[in-house]
């Protein structure tokens, strides 16, 4: 499996977390995305809905990052 890169160029991930890692930058590009038309958005009760879900959906990736990261520190832990 291959991911392009900033450069449009093909690269192989070494291993399980840069897959995860590469995906969750992917993921964070969309949440930007969103967030910036929910900000184009007129005042009303859809924007308040969107912008309650997206605050939800931020403090999620927040927990999954934190999760990750104490695995990543687990891992380097068995390698030394």
């Amino acid at each position: 499996m291959s991911f392009g890169n900033e450069n449009g160029n093909q690269e192989t991930p070494k291993s399980k977390i840069d897959i995860i890692n590469m995906k969750m930058k992917r993921a964070d590009e969309i949440q930007i995305e969103i967030d910036n038309l929910v900000d184009r958005m007129p005042e009303g009760e859809l924007k308040q809905e969107l912008q309650s879900k997206t605050k939800e959906l931020h403090e999620l990736w927040a927990e999954v990052t934190e999760l990750i990261s104490k695995e990543d520190e687990r891992d380097i832990k068995k390698l030394e």
